[in-house]
Order: C-alpha cells, then sequence, then structure tokens
C-alpha cells in the first residue's frame, strides 16, 4: 500500500471497528433497493462467466438475512457457521476509494450501524425473469446442511443452481449504494464481498472490496 494511503487506515479503520447500534427491524425490500441487489446479482453471474463458462439458470438465495457491516459471516460448509474477519483483504482498495471520493466512508459508516437490520426477501421482490429464482429459509438450509453431505444434498435439491447466494438489502444515497455478497458453490469455493454501486442511468458495480474467501 502506498505511503499516502495509510493515513486513511487508520480513522477508517477505527470507526469500523467501534460498536454499532444493533436495529431488530425487518426490512422489506422497496422496489430501488431491488433494483440495486438485481445488479449486484447479474454482476457476479458475469463475473463467475469469464471462468466458469456454463450457463446457470436457478438461482438460490437465502431470504433472511442479517446486515453485516466490514465483520462479515463466512459460509463454509454449514451456511449458519460464524467466523467473524475484520478487514483481512481490501484495505488498499477501501483506502484508494475513499481518497476518490470521501462520501464514500460515510455511506460505509452508515451501513455498519445498521448492521443487525435482518432483511427480508420475498418472492416477486427481485426481477431476475432469465433465471429460476429460489429463495429458502435459514431453517430449511440448517436442516438441509446438518451433518455430511449437505451440499451434495443441496445440489440434488437445487439442479442447474450455481450455489448458494446471500445478499444484504443495501443502503442507497442518492446515486450511491453499499451492499454485502456472498456467494459460496461448495465447502472450498465462496467469497463474500462489499460492493460499491452508482446509478448511471442504471445500477452499476463500480467497485469491489474482497473481504474472504474459501
Amino acid at each position: 500500500m502506498t505511503s499516502r494511503y495509510r493515513w486513511l487506515l487508520i480513522p477508517l479503520l477505527f470507526y469500523l471497528s467501534m460498536p454499532v447500534g444493533i436495529s431488530q427491524g425487518r426490512i422489506r425490500i422497496n422496489q430501488e433497493q431491488a433494483r440495486v441487489m438485481e445488479a449486484a446479482l447479474r454482476y457476479d453471474l458475469a463475473k463467475d462467466y469469464v471462468y466458469d463458462s456454463t450457463v446457470y439458470r436457478t438461482l438460490v438465495l437465502d431470504k433472511q438475512v442479517r446486515k453485516q457491516g466490514l465483520a462479515i459471516l463466512e459460509i463454509t460448509t454449514n451456511p449458519d457457521s460464524i467466523l467473524y474477519y475484520s478487514v483481512s483483504y481490501g484495505e488498499s482498495e477501501l483506502a484508494g476509494i475513499i481518497a476518490g471520493d470521501s462520501s464514500w466512508l460515510d455511506l460505509m459508516l452508515a451501513f455498519n450501524d445498521r448492521e443487525g437490520e435482518l432483511s427480508r426477501i420475498k418472492q416477486g421482490d427481485l426481477q431476475l425473469p432469465e433465471y429460476n429464482l429460489q429463495l429458502r429459509s435459514n431453517r430449511s438450509l440448517r436442516r438441509q446442511f446438518k451433518g455430511k453431505r449437505g451440499w451434495e444434498r443441496f445440489y440434488a435439491r437445487h439442479p442447474g443452481s450455481n450455489g448458494l447466494y446471500r445478499i444484504s438489502a443495501p443502503l442507497i444515497r442518492d446515486d450511491m449504494a453499499i451492499l454485502y455478497l456472498s456467494h459460496t458453490r461448495g465447502g472450498l469455493s465462496g467469497s463474500g464481498v462489499i460492493l460499491l454501486l452508482e446509478k448511471k442511468p442504471q445500477w452499476e458495480v463500480i467497485h469491489l472490496v474482497e473481504l474472504w474467501v474459501s
């Protein structure tokens, strides 16, 4: 990391490590949030297609996702296992983003402050007509991954899918948005990222900060 960015990390990591307020409210997905989430999912699908040219037509989403800040959940063989990470990847990316536009820092801090909010995705919230979108509850996922061969059972139940997605409701301010997205294909194949998006005029991912990989 270049020395000119180092001064940004000290206040950034200090603020991001402060205790966050927890809201137990259940957040309904509004139309604008849905458009951001759709753009994030399509971005991930296009990114994956570069490395795996298989065309997947089934998307499986956890429909109940607690909003996470920059200390996030890792999904490994058990989607409900909890391993907290600090910013172990992406420090330089964060510093570069903030150096270019300090308003991103305000958005990140606001996103962190709303950690704990429960997003509930309902059938019909997301408009992805080219895909068979399947929403799964936490309870059904826990049952499916209980014991051994959880991923075998997952793919047997969801043939044609590319794994399990978890996506938080985005925080939107004007033409800027931020959300957390994880995509796991198996016990040793997954990642969690913070995505920053801009509306120009459609929502587009402009920055990706990788938080964890497995």
